[in-house]
Formats: C-alpha cells, structure tokens, sequence
C-alpha cells in the first residue's frame, strides 16, 4: 500500500513537467495502477484517472473515475481538480470551470485548482471576477508566493505592466520554480517595450533555474539560451531569413537530448513558429509532421490545438495565409465563448498576409482592446504582447496611412512610439521612422 501511494504521488509530481521528469513521471503512474488494487476505494480510483491521464491519454476515461469518485467523496479535491483539467482537455470549458468553482464554493480547492479557475476566467476576460477569486485564493493560502504570480498575470492582462513587474519582482526571492517565472514575466515585459538586452538577462536567469530545478545538462542549458536569443533576433530583428542555418543547426543539436521524452518534452512548439518566420518552410513543415505523427489518436484530439496552431504557423510559412486563417477559427471555433480573445493578432497579421487590409485591421484592433491572453496548457496563460503589441500598434497605423485615415494612424503611431521610448538603440530606426511618418501627417493635417 505505501508503494502504491508513494508511486502516485511521486507520479503527480513529476507529470507537470515535460522533459526528463515527466517520463519518469509516467513510469511511476504504471507502478501505482499495477499495485492499485492494494489501496483503498477512493485511491484506487484517484490512480485510475490519473493513469487514465498520464499514460493513456483518455480523458472521457479519466472523467469517467472521477465522476465515480465523487459519486461518493463529493469534496474530494484531487478528483475535482482533475476532473476540471480532463474537462478543459475535451474543450468541455465552461464545465472545467464549474468544477473549480465547485471546489472553491467547498472550501477544499488545492492551489492548483484556484490557478485552474483563474485561468479559465482570465481566458473569458472576466478580469473582475478573476481578482474576487485571487483575493480567496491568497486568504486560503497567506504563506504561499502564488498569488504575487497571480497578481502579476492579472495586472500583464490590463497591460498594467508596471503593477505586473512589481508583482514579478517580488518573486525573486520565492521558491526557484516561482523565480524562474518571475524572471520570464520580467523578460516578457521588458520585450514588450522593445529592451531586448533586459529580456535576455531575465530570460537567461530563468532558463538557469528551470535546467537546475529540472535536472538538466550544461548542454541543454546552453541550447536553450541559444535558441531563445535567436527567437529574439527573428522576431525583432532586420534580417530573420539569416537565422535560418543557425536555426536548423539547433534543432540537430536539441534532437539527442530529447529523443526519450514525450513528444511535449521535445521543443517542437518552440521550432516549428522559429523556423516558419526564419523563411525555412520545409523544416517547419519536417517538424510539424514529426510532431503529429508522434501522437497517437487520442492524443491528437486532447493537443489538437496545439497542432492547429503549428499548423497555421507552417501554411503562413509556404505563402498559404487563408489556410492559417482557417486553423486559427479553428481554435477559436473549439473554444466558443470560453475564449473570446484568442488568437485575434495571429487571425490579423494571416489576414495582412493575405492582402486582405479590412479583415487585418478588424482582428488586429480587437487584439489591442482585448485582455490579451491566447491559449494554452490548462492553468498556463500565454500572454502575447511580448512579440505583438509593439508591431500591431505599427501596423495598424501603417493600415490607416493607406487608408487616408489620418487620425487614427497617428493615433495607432503614437501608441507604437510610447510603448518603445525607451528601446534598445538597435530599435530604434523603426521609432524615428514612425516619428517622421506623424509629422509629416500632422502636417498634412494643417491649414491649407
């Protein structure tokens, strides 16, 4: 009985993380469901939806356990956590929400399940309630750092970035996973603001700790910092097409380190959106195939739009940008109302690309007035104005120049050059560049 239960727990620990731990993770689960018959009922069906989960990758199975757990233990915390997340897996949204509420209402919501109700609500933009539920989450835990992580994902949503960097700050001191993310927000907030040398720091700080906090080699380590310089150097710089045998040159040297894990655990996420903007079609689409062809069926359907989004990546890739629009409504079509602003600035620029001005200008202005958060793993936000706050705002005024619409390219040009007043001098051409196209049209918009 203890080396079942000890397996399981051992198994939930390291399931979070997708490298090295997680395959580890797996084996543990395997050990636990072999031994399961040996724990009591409510154990055994916890093990049963978490195999369910981990190793089997059946989510309607692993509902199903935690459906019959509850049946009986109607607060059993672990089962309604994992309930929510299989239910967030089978685009069942609004229900994984109500579940989390339900553990929340019960008073016996772990921390996780509070970070889950949070995710859901800042994915549906209810931003208010969102701060009712972080005000419970921080009286049910005082001691814990994970509302000052909270706190500053809340505040990155109203792009309050000032409050989100305080916040961030105050993580450096906390646990090393909680550090690393502190650093990452601090890197993401100072990329928005087009200071690169900052995020690069910030960045490389948080790599250090997750390659300790994760067991990895110095040479991952060194793969990874390498590879996130050169995201930055694609997405920022004046020559993408340049990094591309730099990049393929990387993705040889990540393959040896990642054969053994599961396919999450191999970075393709990371490559495939790299490669697709550093004009190397083919790699995009290699990778993308390999990514799919390592799911099985079902997992398939639980990472579909994951695979949607790779997808959209590789058609913008190979000059196909109505196709990236239809995978980009593809997820929002799975999401419904449980997203409203997903993907909206991928849905402009595909549009932009496909010399489609009015759809462009529509998605592109619903992303700068959105919350703006996008999809992810369930309790994992993925903000985006790191990479397109700062263009979108460019962009749109360029749009409106074309338009004639005078005001509001000024409008969308001012915005731009405010957000980059402070950015690293290799960004700055572009920042005159906007200056100049604002005084020639207040100029034009003079006495005549």
């Amino acid at each position: 009985t203890l080396f079942a239960m000890g397996y399981r727990r051992m198994a939930a620990l390291m399931l979070n993380t997708p490298g090295v731990l997680g395959t580890q993770g797996r084996e543990a689960l395997r050990r636990a469901y072999v031994l399961r018959e040996r724990l009591s009922e409510r154990e055994r069906y916890n093990i049963e939806g978490l195999y369910a989960d981990g190793v089997e990758n059946d989510m309607d199975k692993a509902a199903t356990a935690y459906l019959a757990l509850l049946e009986r233990h109607p607060n059993d915390a672990t089962a309604l956590n994992n309930l929510g997340r299989a239910y967030d897996f089978l685009g069942r949204y609004m229900e994984a929400d109500d579940v989390y509420q339900r553990a929340v209402s019960a008073g016996v919501a772990a921390s996780v399940t509070y970070t889950n109700l949070l995710y859901g609500l800042l994915r549906r933009q209810e931003l208010n309630a969102a701060d009712t539920i972080l005000r419970l989450f921080e009286e049910r835990f005082p001691t814990g750092n994970e509302a000052s992580q909270w706190a500053s994902t809340l505040a990155t949503a109203r792009r309050d970035f000032a409050a989100a960097a305080d916040a961030a700050t105050s993580l450096l001191e906390a646990t090393p996973g909680l550090r690393a993310f502190g650093h990452y927000r601090l890197a993401a907030i100072a990329q928005t603001h087009g200071r690169l040398q900052e995020a690069a720091r910030h960045v490389n700080e948080a790599i250090r700790l997750d390659v300790q906090r994760q067991g990895l080699s110095p040479e991952e380590r060194d793969l990874l910092m390498a590879l996130r310089r050169v995201e930055r150097e694609v997405w920022f710089g004046p020559d993408p097409v340049r990094l591309g045998p730099e990049l393929e040159r990387l993705w040889q040297r990540n393959q040896p380190l990642v054969t053994a894990r599961i396919p999450l655990g191999r970075r393709y996420q990371l490559f495939i959106p790299i490669l697709a903007l550093a004009g190397r079609p083919s790699a995009a689409r290699r990778l993308f195939e390999e990514l799919r062809s390592s799911f099985e069926e079902r997992e398939r359907q639980n990472f579909r739009i994951l695979l949607w989004a790779m997808e959209a990546w590789v058609a913008l890739a190979e000059g196909r940008p109505r196709e990236a629009v239809a995978a980009y409504q593809a997820i929002r079509d799975d999401y419904k109302e449980a997203c409203p602003g997903c993907v909206l600035a991928r849905i402009g620029n595909a549009y932009d690309q496909a010399g489609e001005a009015d759809s462009a200008v529509s998605y592109l202005e619903r992303y700068v007035e959105t919350p703006p958060v996008t999809f992810g793993p369930p309790g994992v936000p993925w903000l985006e104005d790191d990479r397109w706050l700062g263009r979108t705002y460019r962009r749109l005024g360029e749009l409106y120049e074309q338009r004639g619409d005078r005001e509001k390219a000024i409008e969308y040009y001012n915005r731009f050059v405010e957000l980059w007043k402070g950015a690293d001098p290799e960004l700055q051409p572009p920042v005159r560049d906007v200056k100049q196209r604002m005084a020639r049209l207040v100029g034009e918009g003079g006495p005549r």
